[in-house]
């Protein structure tokens, strides 16, 4: 190795090494919230069989499951979690500064970006193992002739991993036949052509798994249904915040669109339409790749989850994006024909995608260092100190209370959804009487109508607006004992009710 590699490696190993420490620091002190505890508690639940066959439910695939459930087997605590998914986005990071052929500006702008500043190591979601699996699939990429089973394996455990990324491991697994096996058939032996065959083979046929298994999901799942009633609304929902929430993420309620989000936001746009011709003008292939693959995750946002597209989501989306910049980059023997497809501004574009965000990510840093991520740890430790351990606690809204199913012993909760304690949630029909208005008056009486004169009975409420309509507390009843801080994670607030028996 040459004196300047040995350079290079060592500031790369410093870099990575100096960001895994800042963004550790946000590991250590960011709450379990609803979405990782579920993942947490359903591989502590359950069997592997078991886990398998309740996937169709989550509408997820197996493979951050599988990652995580030896350590939760094993005793550990939801911590070794978040460690794996801080190990992965830091991965990544290095295989960025090491290998990618962006300049300086682009390397510093994708790693210092929201994605790998906090919301990669520190939300602990699936979207974390993508930070490393896509840049590693760049780095072998070059190899994917020479190493056909290893390009494959990749590309199969990235269809393993969020059901969001099957066109684009399926245009990969299509371009890899066609330039290995399809075009060159005149001149290929016997035993390369198995070998290619072969090696795709393991792609498509985790692909299919993840078909297979996930065939069921919407009928499955009441939060993710098919659905073209109200499109255009769907639409006006989704298009926005695909391309806000990575600039200033509003689902907190925070922010307003203010004159900085604004301008940010329009820059946002202009320089991914830029990075789209810039990529179509250097390689239709890989234009295409990204744009399919990317129109893919908003048919899927639109028609399937109508729900806040997260940045984790929108960051997976210009991971895509910096796949194919990376792979255009690399071509050597590429001429450019225009001033904007050169390799300077290719990366001036693409890196200016990724700065946008770095305010975003700095913020929620931070704010996530001084704030409750999810009110539900300092609920569940207001539980254990002040509520009598033989007390009825009562759930209204099991979605939103799964961080207290975490923090709080098995048992200690009573779901009025289901109508006994759960370990975890399940995606059910019985998740629509949340949208029914309630009496809890009523409920507590009929529910607990033989334990009222033995065992105190309390409600634990969520503050979430579109369901706080349907609740109704009459004071004669219910005397409020706990209003928990705010939290950064909108719904994750809670109210504590005592029943108050006339």
């Amino acid at each position: 190795m040459e004196r300047t590699e040995k350079r290079k490696l060592f500031v790369n190993i410093l870099i990575t090494f100096l960001l895994g420490l800042i963004t550790f620091n946000g590991v250590i002190h960011h709450e379990v919230w609803a979405d990782e505890a579920q993942v947490w508690l359903l591989v502590k639940t359950l069997s592997f069989s078991g886990l398998i066959e309740h996937l169709p439910n989550e509408g997820h695939p197996p493979l951050f499951y599988l990652l995580v459930m030896p350590f939760a087997k094993a005793g550990f605590s939801i911590l070794s979690m978040k460690i794996l998914c801080w190990a992965a986005s830091l991965a990544g990071v290095f295989l960025i500064l090491q290998y990618s052929p962006f300049n300086k500006f682009a390397k510093a702008a994708l790693v210092l970006s929201a994605g790998y500043l906090y919301f990669f190591p520190v939300i602990a979601r699936s979207y974390s193992i993508l930070a490393f699996l896509i840049p590693l699939l760049c780095v072998l990429y070059p190899y994917r002739k020479s190493r056909p089973f290893l390009y494959c394996i990749l590309i199969g455990l990235i269809a393993c991993t969020h059901v969001i990324m099957f066109v684009f491991c399926g245009i990969l697994a299509v371009y890899f036949i066609w330039e290995t096996v399809i075009q060159p058939r005149s001149t290929l032996n016997l035993a390369d052509k198995k070998r290619y065959i072969y090696s795709v083979t393991i792609a498509v046929l985790a692909m299919l798994f993840v078909v297979s298994l996930l065939i069921g999901t919407p009928g499955n799942n009441t939060a993710i249904v098919f659905k073209l009633k109200d499109l255009s609304k769907s639409i006006m929902l989704v298009v926005p915040q695909f391309f806000i929430n990575f600039v200033d993420y509003t689902v907190t309620k925070t922010f307003v669109m203010y004159a900085p989000t604004l301008i940010g936001v329009i820059l946002f746009i202009i320089f991914t339409l830029v990075s789209m011709v810039q990529l179509f003008l250097r390689d239709k292939k890989m234009f295409f790749l990204v744009f399919a693959a990317v129109l893919f995750q908003l048919v899927i946002y639109i028609v399937w989850y109508r729900a806040f597209i997260y940045p984790t989501r929108i960051a997976v989306a210009y991971l895509i994006l910096m796949f194919g910049c990376w792979i255009a980059l690399n071509d050597s023997e590429y001429q450019s024909k225009f001033k904007i497809d050169s390799a300077f501004w290719v990366n001036i574009s693409i890196g200016m995608i990724f700065a946008l965000s770095i305010f975003n990510g700095t913020r929620y840093m931070f704010t996530d260092l001084f704030y409750n991520y999810s009110a539900s740890k300092p609920t569940a430790e207001f539980i254990q100190k002040n509520i009598p351990s033989d007390a009825i606690i009562a759930v209204t809204n099991d979605p939103f209370s799964l961080g207290l199913y975490y923090y709080l012993p098995k048992g200690r909760l009573w779901s009025v959804l289901k109508e006994r304690s759960i370990d975890y949630v399940v995606w059910d029909s019985t998740l629509e009487k949340i949208y029914v208005k309630k009496n809890w008056s009523r409920i507590v009486r009929r529910e607990f109508g033989k334990e009222l004169g033995e065992k105190p009975v309390y409600v634990v409420f969520t503050i979430y607006s579109d369901y706080a309509k349907n609740e109704i507390f009459p004071q004669s009843d219910f005397k409020p004992v706990y209003t928990s801080p705010p939290s950064i994670a909108a719904g994750e607030r809670y109210i504590i009710y005592e029943f108050v028996k006339k």
